[in-house]
């Protein structure tokens, strides 16, 4: 525990942007709230990360209009993190044709404030969707303000010059305007360009300038080049541009560790695709020294932080454990946790299974959960065990059977075993032994041993003959099952 919090710290230091909540922060805040702890509710409304996510827990319509009378004071000041906040809220209200909030969120942005630089982004995906009279209005206002040599200003009229459909595409202002305040080190402008520049953005900016395509090598050098610049002005949006490209190979030779490193801080800037492209295609690996993924996770790589981990515990048993064995699984869960609200969905579901295995069941279904609402599948299988296995009451196999059958869409094989199981029984739904049997037959065709063996004894149930390539395949998997049928 002590290795994760100085890691941690030296984190909270090292790291360009201040320090905002994580996809799993914000599900674990959301799954509290829902379980009726105010405060957890009013932090997630706080959060600045409301607006367009994928939570659910509910908002009191006064709440949110005391959250906004209480912040205008402060963003009026010039606090640019009540800014963001208010314009997240302001869209929480209105989203549809509401440019108050896009003003706050630039505002924010350009004063510095990261997590404004990611809510921005996703609103600027929406605005094909909501534009009207009222982001006409605003346009107009915005050139105006430009006119005076605003560099904000004449960024947000770039910008909507290319998605208004009513406003007439003019280079000088969607492209020239750009380059001007990007030269000026407004991070916002640099981002706009990177995306311009990029594969993913000409076909969008084609149709205004042909010509952008004809140069596509060179395009993809300068889209990385202001990547990189608006990263390092603190916009985690570049951050995100630059990962892709040193992924992909666009602009400079492919290298995965560069493209980490942009991930990260994409991620700790509060933009959410850095975190989901950690958690599913991480640069790291379980044979990488301890060394080596002890001083990737004190720069804030919560995948490198998994792994060694691990390496310093695992495997744990819980059959059997001694005193020695629970201190140390202790110590692991602790660990997960803090890593687990690092970002790393994998370490949540770790985390649940460990929970689980010290007999803390509410903790272990609080990790499982919020691993499994962001669609991970152990922590779906870990969730569905929870209440299937540990809980006494019958109508809690209701709630295994809708985790388990989350974890078997997203082809965890030992959850479309446990979810036959539930059929076969009858636990938490009607029994169906034909639902069991492809279920089970799924699970073995992708090399569940124990899928097998469940299959071979169903279906031997009714005729041995059709049972017996379900055996041997259970056999072949795992010898102990040759005993079964000796």
């Amino acid at each position: 525990m002590y290795w994760i919090a100085l890691l941690l710290t030296v984190l909270a230091v090292l790291s360009p942007f201040a320090a905002q909540a994580t996809p799993t922060q914000m599900m674990l805040l959301n799954l509290d709230c829902q379980n009726g702890d105010e405060d957890a509710c009013d932090a997630l409304l706080l959060s600045g990360q409301t607006f367009g996510g994928y939570f659910t827990a509910p908002h009191e319509p006064q709440s949110v209009a005391d959250h906004l009378t209480a912040l205008r004071p402060d963003c009026d000041a010039g606090n640019m993190k009540a800014c963001g906040i208010l314009g997240d809220l302001v869209l929480l209200q209105n989203p549809m044709d509401n440019p108050e909030g896009y003003a706050l969120l630039a505002r924010a942005c350009d004063g510095g404030e990261a997590l404004a630089c990611a809510r921005l982004a996703y609103l600027t995906q929406l605005l094909p969707y909501s534009v009207g009279p009222n982001y006409i209005s605003f346009y107009e206002e915005q050139a105006e303000v430009c006119a005076t040599g605003n560099p904000s200003a004449c960024t947000t009229q770039a910008r909507l010059n290319a998605l208004l459909p009513d406003v007439l595409p003019d280079e000088e202002i969607w492209r020239g305007q750009l380059e001007t305040a990007c030269d000026a080190d407004l991070g916002r402008a640099c981002v706009i360009l990177s995306y311009m520049l990029s594969e993913d953005g000409l076909w969008e900016y084609k149709q205004l300038d042909p010509g952008l395509e004809a140069s596509s090598r060179s395009n993809a050098r300068r889209a990385l080049s202001y990547a990189r610049k608006a990263c390092d002005l603190g916009n985690p949006v570049g951050c995100w541009n630059a990962g892709l490209a040193y992924d992909d190979g666009n602009g400079a030779r492919t290298d995965w560790e560069r493209a980490q490193h942009h991930y990260v801080l994409a991620c700790q800037g509060g933009y959410d695709p850095g975190c989901e492209e950690i958690n599913y295609e991480s640069f790291w690996r379980a044979s990488d020294p301890l060394r080596t993924l002890e001083s990737a996770c004190g720069r804030g790589d919560f995948s490198a932080c998994h792994l060694a981990s691990e390496k310093r515990h695992a495997p744990i048993s819980i059959t059997d454990m001694s005193d020695a064995d629970r201190e140390r699984m202790t110590r692991y869960s602790s660990e997960m946790t803090e890593i687990c609200e690092m970002g790393s969905l994998r370490a949540c579901s770790v985390a649940g299974s460990l929970f689980r295995g010290l007999g803390r069941l509410e903790e272990a279904e609080r990790y499982a959960a919020a691993a499994c609402a962001l669609g991970d599948q152990h922590g779906c299988l870990a969730a569905g065990n929870i209440w299937k296995l540990d809980r006494t009451d019958p109508g809690h196999h209701e709630q295994a059977i809708g985790y388990y059958q989350m974890a078997c869409d997203l082809e965890n094989w030992a959850a479309c075993n446990n979810l036959g199981d539930s059929y076969r029984r009858g636990l938490g739904v009607e029994a169906n032994t034909g639902r069991a049997t492809r279920l089970f037959t799924l699970a073995c065709t992708n090399g569940l041993a124990l899928g097998c063996r469940n299959a071979a004894n169903l279906i031997g149930e009714t005729d041995i003959d059709k049972a017996l390539p379900f055996r041997e395949r259970a056999c072949e998997l795992h010898p102990p099952y040759c005993s079964e049928w000796d």
